[in-house]
């Protein structure tokens, strides 16, 4: 029998409207894996510029049947448009994947159930903290 992998996808520091360094995101994995006693066997680097996550698209291809589970720090490294997560959830569904910050783990939860979390995430407003400068006159 062939040895199965945990991968953990390592993105750009931007995902979704968080912004999280590499050596976090490692960590984050290593984390996950460990709190359902497993190791991560390699980590899988996209492009700063990536919307996607093509270079675990090209792994996937090569290697269908010795992929246990996938964690990602969340669900929007998948794409920045509704239409390219549900694609790559559609593409990913026949392997256990693991989302962070989502707390989503398709083992547990139905694509269904997935894709109306994102649409819900889709409808939320979020302000940057970095547009709501303080006056000095309201500084005590």
């Amino acid at each position: 029998m062939s040895r199965k992998f945990i991968i953990g996808v390592n993105g750009g520091h931007k995902i979704g409207t968080w912004n999280i360094p590499r050596s976090v995101q490692s960590a984050v994995f290593h984390y996950a894996a460990l709190s359902s006693r497993e190791k991560i066997s390699f980590i899988v680097s996209e492009y700063q510029q990536s919307t996607s996550v093509p270079n675990l698209m090209a792994y996937i291809k090569k290697n269908k049947k010795s992929i246990k589970k996938i964690i990602f720090i969340s669900i929007f490294q998948l794409g920045i448009k509704k239409n390219e997560i549900y694609k790559t959830l559609k593409t990913l569904s026949p392997y256990e994947c693991y989302f962070f910050i989502d707390g989503l783990n398709t083992r547990n939860f139905k694509i269904k159930f997935i894709k109306n979390y994102v649409n819900e995430a889709f409808k939320v407003k979020y302000y940057s903290s970095r547009k709501n400068h303080w006056n000095s006159k309201w500084i005590i």
